[in-house]
Parts: C-alpha cells; structure tokens; sequence
C-alpha cells in the first residue's frame, strides 16, 4: 500500500480472519493512511466477536499446529482487544452460516449486514456473494 501509485481511494473485501487482519492493519499509523482516502470495507463472514470453535479448538495440538498462534488470537476473550474500524468508513458485513464463525459472531457496531444462502466451499464462488459485495464498495448498500 505505501507504494501504490496513481491510486486516491482504496477499497476492500476481506474473507474470514482477514478482515480482523484489516482491522489491525487499519488502526497502525502507516504512510499510506495519509496518502490514501478509504473507500468502502466489505467483511465476508469475518470472526468479529471472536470465534467459539477456535477456543474450543485450542484445546487440541493437531490444531494448534496446524493453525499457530491465529488460532488463540482469534477466541472471544481476545476479540474484545481487536481494534475498530474508523467511524467515517462504511462496512458492510455479509454473513452466512459456516464452521468458524456463525452469524451472530460476525456483528460489528455500526456495520450494514446482510445474510445471504450459500452452499459453496469458497463463498467467493458464489454469485450472491460476489454482486453483494461488489454493490457495497459501489454504492455502499448490498
């Protein structure tokens, strides 16, 4: 981002525990925060309050060293520490029911949300999902 050239705004779509990764990246002081305008923020099912299939899922080494140190970052106790988005952004949050985070995890305050059906591995596969997202970062509703 700091080297991005002829680019004003940025916007993005974030997946998963992405979009906690985008929380975090945000609320750094980088260079390209103050050349860069912030357009939209699109969260497909992010973990926002914390995942209670990671906490439970800490409790195994098979999954501990599978996932490291993201999967006890990603529990509820540690949520309540994530930073927020800016105010003056617009997130739109799109949800559907998965193994990692279940609807109700995904809330974040001040965040448009939508629930959408999906049967697919990858929810970017699928065209609801795709044409939502994109609608938001165009017009800033699904």
């Amino acid at each position: 981002l700091n080297h991005l050239e002829d680019v004003s705004t940025v916007s993005f779509i974030t997946k998963g525990c992405g979009g906690i990764v985008l929380r975090k990246l945000m609320a750094l002081d980088t260079e390209w925060k103050n050349k860069l305008k912030i357009g939209r923020i699109v969260q497909i099912c992010p973990p926002n309050l914390g995942s209670k299939i990671f906490y439970k899922l800490t409790n195994y080494s098979f999954f501990r060293g599978l996932l490291g140190p993201m999967l006890s970052e990603m529990t509820p106790s540690k949520a309540k520490y994530w930073p927020n988005f800016p105010d003056d952004i617009d997130v739109g949050i799109i949800t559907f029911n998965n193994l990692y985070a279940k609807d109700e995890e995904s809330y974040l305050s001040g965040a448009k949300k939508i629930h959408v059906k999906n049967m697919h591995f990858n929810p970017l596969k699928n065209p609801e999902i795709v044409e939502a997202a994109i609608n938001f970062i165009k017009n800033g509703n699904f």
